[in-house]
């Protein structure tokens, strides 16, 4: 069931866990989210993703960038 606190924490933890290992700032960060729509994602994917560590969701989003950029 969908928890809009929660996934709004999950998006917030996310958007800095990327800045983080990527080194770009919170902006940059947050320009790749909105172009390849990785919000919506995850609020479509929320079921799946909001019961796995933030590591994993944070490959699994990594991965849905990378696909989206070399599908360009």
């Amino acid at each position: 069931m969908y928890n809009t606190n929660i996934a709004s924490m999950l998006k917030i933890q996310q958007l800095e866990l990327f800045r983080k290992r990527r080194g770009c700032r919170v902006s940059d960060a947050g320009k790749l989210f909105r172009q390849y729509s990785v919000f919506d994602y995850i609020d479509d994917s929320y079921e799946f993703l909001h019961i796995q560590g933030a590591d994993a969701t944070y490959e699994d989003i990594s991965a849905y960038i990378t696909h989206k950029e070399s599908s360009q």
